[in-house]
């Protein structure tokens, strides 16, 4: 990745500069998920799905400088605006936190709640090949109140 950063001048010099920039995004995407992966697995930075946030705000963000509207489904704590407190090393900033934080006002969160239905759950399995595995999990039943 720092190969890619440092030939950044010279691939724009050289007419390439929106490749070079795309191949970027491409790889400091496998860098995020590696880490999301890692941490998930127990194996690496207390990270969380920081990284992933990161990067789909960035990937957010990249179209909206290109002008376009985005319209952005998440789910969970990926859409709160607030860091996350958590015991890692770092903090745990959500998608959406870093979309508030470059768009102001030109940001908008809508949130829906689900009353019944099924979601997936990702769960640390060390046996499974890749270290976690997403199970098919039905929503709760409603408490009274």
């Amino acid at each position: 990745m720092v190969r890619m950063e440092t030939m950044s001048g010279y691939q724009h010099g050289q007419g390439r500069g929106a490749a070079n920039a795309a191949a970027l995004q491409h790889l400091r995407t496998a860098w995020y998920l590696d880490h999301g992966h890692r941490d998930l697995a127990g194996r690496g930075l207390a990270v969380g799905r920081a990284c992933l946030d990161a990067f789909a705000a960035q990937s957010v963000l990249r179209l909206v400088e290109e002008g376009h509207r985005v319209v952005v489904a998440t789910h969970n704590t990926h859409i709160r605006m607030t860091v996350i407190e958590h015991e890692g090393d770092l903090g745990l900033f959500p998608q959406c936190y870093h979309l508030a934080q470059a768009l102001g006002d030109g940001y908008v969160s809508i949130a829906a709640t689900g009353s019944s239905g099924r979601t997936a759950v990702t769960q640390v399995t060390p046996d499974h090949p890749l270290g976690v595995e997403s199970l098919d999990n039905p929503f709760p039943p409603l408490t009274d109140d």
